[in-house]
This record gives structure tokens, C-alpha cells and sequence, in this order.
């Protein structure tokens, strides 16, 4: 409902459907496994979420070679909400262990 305004009594989107039909070549591009990073990433889901299906890890492996992929038991799409303790653990090890905290 953010994108949603109201302009002299009228509702209408504030999203940009120009701009991201214009870019869209680009966005699909991400595709491309030229286009990698290959530093260290980290793809946390919740099990009880089909956001991050196991079809997709091999695409993920392909396009972040260095990346990680785990799934919080007992959780849904919103992680530092449904497990905080889990969620905070998960994401402080992985900075740790990279270096990045």
C-alpha cells in the first residue's frame, strides 16, 4: 500500500511501471552467469516458505559461487519476526565467520 497515493481525490500507483518496463532487458539479464559475485553470501529462509525452493540453489551456486543456504525450522517468510533468536544467530555467525562484523 506504500506505492498507493491519493492525488485530488483520486488513488492511484506511484510505482514507476515505465521505468522498470524500460529497464526490464536489464533486470533479466541477472540471469546471465557472467554476472556472478562471488564473495561470500548468505541466502536464510524459513522452512515453512517456498521463497527459496530447492529447485533454486543450483541457479543460486551458479550466479553466488561462495554463497550459503539456510533454512530457519519452524518459520515462514518473516524470519526476524517468527524465530529472532534463530535469525539474529544465523546472520552474526555468518558475518563473523566472513570477516565481516
Amino acid at each position: 500500500m506504500t506505492n498507493l497515493i491519493c492525488k485530488e481525490g483520486q488513488s492511484q500507483w506511484r510505482i514507476g511501471l515505465e521505468q522498470i518496463a524500460s529497464g526490464l532487458p536489464e533486470l533479466l539479464n541477472y540471469l546471465n552467469p557472467e554476472n556472478t559475485f562471488s564473495g561470500p553470501t548468505l541466502f536464510l529462509g524459513g522452512a515453512n516458505s517456498d521463497y527459496i525452493k530447492t529447485e533454486y540453489h543450483k541457479q543460486i551456486r551458479i550466479l553466488f559461487p561462495e554463497s550459503s543456504v539456510k533454512m530457519l525450522k519452524n518459520c515462514g517468510h518473516w524470519l526476524h519476526v517468527e524465530q529472532p533468536e534463530s535469525f539474529q544467530k544465523t546472520v552474526s555467525a555468518f558475518l563473523q565467520q566472513n570477516g565481516l562484523l
